[in-house]
């Protein structure tokens, strides 16, 4: 979220230096949060579940990214007059969506049991 707000502020001030910092810090993050997500995905199920889960966590960040550039370009670019800042704003707003989905969602840890 807070390269969506960089690249925000960057895009509102005509920063180009600063909308190229904002998508180092996704890329960054982006990789280091699918890193650590399928290690957790894959620690909680069966041995014979492993592959299964781990091509759906990495379906999963695939779909994502292609449906958010579907909805910011469609957002951006669906008026007479570009609207960039429109198109990130709106993902703002499903990534603080997001968020708060996971974090509703994260109830008791379950924890994998080896034998």
């Amino acid at each position: 979220m807070a390269a969506l707000v960089i690249g925000l502020i960057a895009l509102r001030a005509g920063s180009t230096a600063g909308f190229a910092v904002s998508l180092a810090i996704s890329g960054s993050g982006l990789g280091s949060a699918s890193v650590a997500a399928t290690n957790a995905g894959t620690a909680v199920v069966g041995e014979t579940d492993r592959g299964i889960a781990s091509g759906l966590l990495n379906t999963a960040p695939q779909l994502g990214s292609a449906l958010g550039t579907t909805v910011i370009g469609t957002v951006a670019l669906g008026h007479d007059t570009p609207d960039l800042p429109a198109g990130i704003f709106v993902a703002l707003g499903a990534a603080v969506l997001g968020t708060f989905a996971t974090l509703g969602l994260s109830g008791p840890r379950v924890t994998a049991q080896r034998h």
